[in-house]
Order: structure tokens, then C-alpha cells, then sequence
């Protein structure tokens, strides 16, 4: 029950236990425990199990059983708390099954979350929202930056913090992400607008007209534009040079034109980035 390579091998720092357990070990430490002795992990960062995926997977599991045991830790009070297979768990709970195999092991709080984080990054159809929630709890628990992180996972800082940034969205917003009534490209354009009525306005837009993420960081892009400011000039190509300097920076990048002079608003998302953002300005700087 190695994670998945993708993920890095920095994973094995954070639960060597668990990444090196043999599938020995395993097989003969399988054993079936009552269903309604095992309780979810409420830390579990997972949060959306779709009733149709959940049907589908419970009428497998009725015609060929659990053919993976869920991994528990005992809760000395006769209940088990899932590690890994919550979605096994809740999909076996709509059978008739009176059990489910599953492997008892002594984990710390610190593992056990570590476990079930790493267990939701190797899914392939979890949320963005859910792989934010993911990321931030990793860092909490195990005091990285942005950039350990990444490398921890084998993958850019600005994947990281571009996910990251999701967990700023407001309730409206992240239920509009849920339901896929936006993408998570929509969601990071609305972020570029203050929370208020010109984001939900913007939010009211898209979802209504269906609009591409391009067209999404336009309309937000004309949105952010002080209503006072004059006609831009041929040779002042604004949104031309937001564009240069987003890719340069690799982060959003307003400019606000107020006659000959104007201001350039360089968004960043929290301590971390913002030392990043630094860097990177000083870097421009001495080249």
C-alpha cells in the first residue's frame, strides 16, 4: 500500500511506516470487523462522496466484495477510526455486508493524518477544493513552506500556491466550484476582485453566460478598471503588459492607468508567497 511515486519520494519523511509495510504484513493482518464499530477520521479532508459514484462502487462491493481492506486505527472504546477507505467504508454501509476486512494499526495522530492526506492526493478525481484543503493541512501539520511542499510532492510552488489560494474564496463561490458551475481557472480570476458586490457580480456572469476562463479574466480584468479612467492610448497596450508581467511573475497583475501616471497592483496570497514575490523583484532588479 505504497503512495503513488507521482506524489515524491519526500512522502516517505512524513509516514515512512506506512510507505514501507510490506504486502505480507498486510495479507495477514487482514481481519473483518463489525461495519458499525468503524467511525470516519473526523479530519479526514475529504468531504464530497457523490451518491452516484458511492451506488456504483456499492454494487461492486455487493457482487465481488472489498477486494482492498481498509486500514483502521483502534479507538480503545471498542470503535475503530478509518486511516484509509472511507469511501470503501460508506459504499459497503449501503449493502447488506454485516463486516469489512480491514487492517488494525498503531499509528500516532500525526501519522494517521499524514496517511489519509497522502491518501486523497493519490486519487485522481479529487477536488480541487479538496486538494487545497489537503495541501493546507500538510503544511500546518508539518510546518512546510510552499516550496517544501512542492518539492515534498514532486511538483511546482506555483501548483501549490495557485491551489492554495481556492481555500480564499467565499462560501458562494466554493459552492459554485463544487457543483461545477465554474472551473477552478474561473475561480482564481474572480480572486484577482475584492470580496464584494463587483465579484459576486462577476461570479453572477459567468455562470450565467458560461464563459470561458479567457473570457472569465477579461470580464474580470474590464470589472477592476476604475470607472473614471480615460480611454487607453495605442501605445499604452495595459492589458498587453499585464500579461507579460503575469507570466514574469507568475502571479496575477493588475495595472490601473490614471492619465500619465497609474498604479500596478502585484497580488500575493500569503507570508510565504509574498517573501517569493520579493525575491523575484529583486531578482528582475540586478539582471
Amino acid at each position: 500500500m505504497k503512495p503513488n511515486s507521482v506524489l515524491g519520494k519526500g512522502l516517505d519523511a512524513l509516514i515512512p511506516y506506512y510507505a514501507h509495510e510490506t504486502e505480507m504484513d498486510e495479507v495477514s493482518a487482514v481481519q473483518e470487523l463489525p461495519i458499525e464499530k468503524i467511525k470516519p477520521n473526523p479530519n479526514q479532508p475529504r468531504k464530497i462522496f457523490t451518491e452516484d459514484t458511492l451506488a456504483e462502487l456499492s454494487q461492486s462491493i455487493q457482487a465481488h466484495g472489498i477486494l482492498q481492506p481498509l486500514i483502521v486505527v483502534d479507538r480503545d472504546d471498542g470503535t475503530y477510526m478509518i486511516v484509509a477507505g472511507e469511501r470503501r467504508w460508506r459504499a459497503a454501509s449501503m449493502t447488506n455486508l454485516k463486516t469489512v476486512p480491514a487492517i488494525v494499526r498503531s499509528y500516532s495522530d500525526e501519522e494517521v493524518l499524514a496517511i489519509s492526506l497522502v491518501e486523497n492526493l493519490q486519487r485522481e478525481n479529487l477536488h480541487d477544493l479538496e486538494k487545497a484543503s489537503t495541501y493546507q493541512m500538510l503544511i500546518d501539520q508539518f510546518q512546510l513552506t510552499h516550496e517544501s511542499l512542492a518539492a515534498t510532492l514532486g511538483i511546482s510552488r506555483a501548483a501549490v500556491t495557485n491551489t492554495l489560494r481556492l481555500l480564499s474564496l467565499s462560501q458562494e463561490e466554493q459552492d459554485a466550484l463544487l457543483k461545477e458551475q465554474i472551473t477552478a481557472g474561473h475561480a482564481r480570476a474572480l480572486l484577482s476582485l475584492p470580496l464584494g458586490p463587483l465579484r459576486t457580480k462577476a461570479l453572477n456572469t459567468m455562470m450565467k453566460k458560461r464563459l470561458s476562463v479567457r473570457d472569465a479574466e477579461t470580464l474580470v480584468r474590464n470589472l477592476s478598471k476604475p470607472a473614471a479612467v480615460a480611454p487607453l492610448t495605442k501605445e499604452s497596450n495595459h492589458a498587453a503588459l499585464e500579461t507579460e508581467l503575469s507570466a514574469l511573475l507568475g502571479r496575477k497583475v493588475l495595472i490601473h492607468p490614471r492619465g500619465k501616471r497609474g498604479n500596478i497592483l502585484l497580488e500575493y496570497y500569503d507570508a510565504n508567497d509574498r517573501e517569493h514575490l520579493i525575491d523575484a523583484l529583486k531578482k528582475l532588479a540586478e539582471s
